[in-house]
């Protein structure tokens, strides 16, 4: 994998204050696209800039996730979420209205590639509020705290501290009184923290409404909807997915469960009973480290398309990877792009599970994806919305269970 050898951006270059990127974002904004030429290079030079800044977030973002205690981490995110980006916003609002008013913008909608990245940028400027700026740089902050918070949480267990990722795994063994030990120890532990999660959800449901209503919508789901570019359906047509689902999918849900507590010789499911095998099987463990995860994964990849495998392998041998449960990292697992550089990050918490492999196997085919789109042209042809980036890891697990 080889990193983009930049053109218009100096390398290296230290993104220590917004005025390390102020000079390019100057001379974006002054430069006259007279030509279908100069817009070209114009989108190419605003697309490696922005390739730039973005990995430098990301790793930022990375480093926070991994280890939510170090404060210095935590600094680095803070200070480019509150500092850099609030900068940046109303210029990126001023170079999209210089875009959209090039005299050869018509000529470049005939390549449709460029046709949806221009209708993009029409959805940004008619969402873009600069009352916004300091609320949206203010959630960017605000969103980590349950990451520190939950990446906070353990138990302790026959003289062991665990994660709550390794507690829950205990969950699935057949001895029930083991089973509700844990889930109490958890619940409690959890409880705790229930205050403070709940005053930051109230507060971040209290700040993203009045964003919504500041770029003129009613309510946040519907400005988020905008903004995700979800242009080829509507919200009426989740709504209907939403029925369909209760109508032909819950009814189904139920008979399993039924069949399911008559497994298990029970009236009705414990919270404790949830993860565990009804037909008394014990759990699968099909790896105990992250190192043999992988090294299965790549394996399985590798009968797939041998160049898969080598994507993973890329991805070892640059350190883009951090799948093991420990404490103090955030909760969750992710597939973060690197644009500039090429080869992603893949964080999760792997504690052994069989469900560990699977979000592996998912965030390998996010990987994939990123791999496979990286010579695109522009930065933006690779940000793609939720539900294209979510078609590449789902298809990867159904093409594992086809194998």
């Amino acid at each position: 994998m080889k990193k983009y050898r930049r053109t218009f951006v100096d390398d290296p270059l230290v993104i220590d204050s917004f005025e390390s990127i102020e000079r390019y974002l100057i001379e974006l904004l002054e430069r006259k696209l007279d030509s279908l030429e100069a817009l070209k290079k114009w989108l190419k030079d605003k697309s490696e800039l922005e390739a730039v800044i973005e990995e430098e977030m990301a790793w930022r973002y990375i480093r926070m996730s991994i280890d939510t205690t170090n404060d210095s981490f935590q600094k680095a995110y803070t200070f480019f979420v509150t500092e850099i980006q609030p900068k940046l916003a109303p210029i990126d609002d001023q170079l999209n209205k210089h875009f959209m008013g090039a005299s050869f913008l018509s000529e470049l909608e005939k390549d449709p590639a460029y046709a949806i990245h221009i209708r993009s940028v029409k959805s940004q400027l008619e969402l873009y509020r600069e009352e916004n700026i300091p609320i949206q740089a203010y959630l960017s902050e605000k969103t980590q705290e349950y990451g520190a918070i939950s990446a906070a949480q353990s138990i302790e267990h026959n003289g062991a501290q665990l994660t709550m990722q390794k507690a829950a795994i205990l969950l699935k063994e057949q001895d029930e009184s083991l089973r509700k030990v844990v889930f109490e120890k958890m619940a409690t532990r959890k409880h705790q923290d229930d205050k403070a999660l709940n005053e930051l959800y109230s507060e971040l449901v209290k700040k993203r409404t009045e964003l919504a209503i500041n770029a003129g919508f009613e309510n946040y789901s519907d400005y988020k909807f905008k903004q995700m570019g979800r242009f080829d359906y509507t919200k009426e047509s989740c709504f209907d997915f939403h029925e369909a689902v209760e109508t032909h999918i819950v009814p189904l849900v139920k008979k399993i469960n039924e069949a399911k507590l008559e497994k298990m010789s029970k009236d009705k499911f414990k919270p404790w009973d949830t993860a565990v095998d009804p037909e008394g099987k014990a759990p699968l463990k099909p790896f105990k480290t992250g190192k043999e995860m992988l090294d299965g994964t790549v394996d399985v990849f590798n009968k797939i398309k041998p160049e898969f495998a080598d994507f993973l392998k890329t991805m070892e041998k640059m350190e883009h990877l951090d799948l093991e449960s420990k404490p103090g990292k955030a909760p969750g697992g992710y597939n973060y792009p690197l644009y500039e550089t090429g080869a992603p990050f893949i964080f999760m918490n792997s504690v052994g599970s069989q469900n560990d492999l699977t979000t592996m196997i998912h965030e390998g085919g996010h990987a994939v994806h990123s791999f496979l789109t990286h010579e695109l042209e522009l930065t933006a042809f690779k940000n793609f919305p939720s539900e294209i980036a979510e078609l590449a890891s789902m298809s990867m697990e159904l093409l594992i269970r086809m194998d």
